[in-house]
């Protein structure tokens, strides 16, 4: 779809989406009758006996939900193929927003089965929405999906099935994770475990949804020019690694604060769980650049190799470590195959963009690093020692203040400090309005980003 945009052909780009809508939606149906019954195999051997009769209950309208989030992904793809990433990002932030609110308005009237009904009404609005958003820049899409085109259905899923087996194994990996998690470590370790899942998941996703817009852009280019191809993957690349060593260090840093202000004490369980947590899935941000520049340009072999790597190496490697050392060994399993697969996904890539590996470590990363490093263990040491003299507030933010001195010159000697700021300046609304009315003065910003 996004080459069909490259090429000025809406007609043609919205019957891609409706082709894929169409297609999703019955797809998805069948995948949906057929896994209900072994679903509630699968409940009824994991789930505790009194938590077993809401987890079946629940389990229809978790289905429901989706596969009517699959469709609305379908058209949040064509957000991307129009290169209107941000308002895709804006919905979904809206999305978490209206996830929130109908949890609690449902759960007051329902119980915990609302949060079931919740997920329903999120998902479905969701769906409309994005769709008339959709409408609005590609006019030529139908409120209905009508067309359907049996040569575009053969080129999508020449391409497609991997992109839909690599997100059938990304859906795997959580559920039998937590699966896993409640069998060796109980509920409670089950629900720190999604609280962790969900406050790290969303960190990570200011970094990976920004890296989305490399679909359409890589595939503009290959259309155009081949060589910005090759620049953008290894631009966001460096971006990218340059954002992660912080943002993973301020994080772990912060953890025991967090725990304190959030659950009310120091939770070991949630700390731990984290701090792993962390580790896994930012290590596992770095594919973005790699998997989204892989898409545009279509190929698809390493993103599905690595992440079918970390589906199969799972259970073997998070069921042992389960029962050797409970709760915390499952996240460590699951974290070693998490990691194993995406650096799968990542050196394969680089290497099909016809990189050195060397390229992997641009200069300042062993600097920036090594002071990461530094700073969480001293940052974590200033909150212990603080900890109970002062409140759970002032802790996090002394403790941060010895962490950012640490940060502060490597971050501020490293290569991709100047322009990232340059970047972040560009983007300034007052930069982006005066760039609009003088195109000289465009031109200068643009050369200014991406000068060396």
């Amino acid at each position: 779809m996004a080459g069909a945009g490259a090429r000025g052909s809406l007609v043609e780009a919205a019957t891609y989406v409706e082709t894929a809508a169409l297609s999703t939606s019955v797809a998805t149906g069948l995948l949906v009758v057929l896994a209900l019954p072994l679903l509630n195999l699968y409940v009824s051997a994991v789930v505790p006996e009194d938590s077993r009769r809401v987890a079946m209950a629940m389990l229809p309208y978790a289905l429901f939900s989706f596969w009517t989030t699959s469709i609305a992904s379908v058209y949040q793809g064509g957000l991307d193929g129009v290169l209107r990433v941000d308002l895709r990002n804006w919905i979904m932030i809206a999305s978490s927003a209206l996830q929130v609110g109908l949890g609690i308005l449902f759960v007051r009237s329902h119980g915990v089965m609302g949060l079931a009904y919740a997920q329903v009404v999120q998902a479905l609005i969701v769906l409309g929405l994005t769709l008339a958003v959709l409408r609005r820049t590609l006019r030529s899409l139908s409120l209905i999906p009508v067309r359907w085109n049996s040569r575009i259905l053969r080129e999508l899923l020449g391409f497609g099935w991997k992109i839909q087996l690599t997100s059938m194994t990304v859906l795997l990996f959580e559920p039998v994770t937590k699966g896993l998690l409640a069998r060796f470590g109980g509920l409670t370790s089950a629900g720190y475990y999604e609280m962790a899942t969900r406050m790290v998941q969303q960190l990570r996703a200011t970094l990976v949804n920004a890296n989305q817009v490399l679909v359409p852009a890589v595939a503009h280019a290959r259309e155009h020019d081949p060589f910005r191809a090759t620049f953008l993957y290894t631009e966001s690349y460096k971006v990218v690694l340059f954002l992660v060593l912080p943002l993973v260090g301020g994080l772990v840093v912060s953890l025991p604060a967090i725990s304190d202000l959030w659950i009310g004490h120091y939770e070991e369980r949630f700390v731990t769980f984290s701090t792993l947590l962390a580790v896994g899935w930012f290590f596992n941000a770095l594919t973005g650049p790699s998997y989204f520049a892989a898409i545009g340009a279509g190929r698809m072999r390493w993103n599905l190799l690595g992440h079918v790597m970390i589906a199969v190496l799972n259970v073997p490697t998070s069921y042992p470590l389960g029962r050797l050392f409970d709760g915390t060994g499952v996240v460590v399993g699951a974290m070693a195959s998490l990691i194993v697969g995406s650096a799968i996904v990542t050196i394969g890539n680089h290497r099909d963009q016809g990189e050195q590996l060397g390229a992997l470590l641009p200069p300042g990363t062993v600097f920036l690093f090594t002071a990461s490093v530094a700073g969480v263990a001293l940052g974590l040491l200033s909150y212990s020692a603080l900890h109970q003299s002062v409140n759970a507030a002032l802790g996090l933010l002394l403790s941060m203040t010895v962490w950012a001195m640490i940060m502060a010159w490597p971050v501020w000697r490293h290569p991709m400090r100047a322009r990232f700021f340059r970047i972040v300046v560009s983007l300034l609304p007052r930069t982006v309005a005066a760039r609009e009315e003088n195109p000289s003065l465009r031109r200068r910003i643009a050369a200014w980003i991406v000068r060396d």
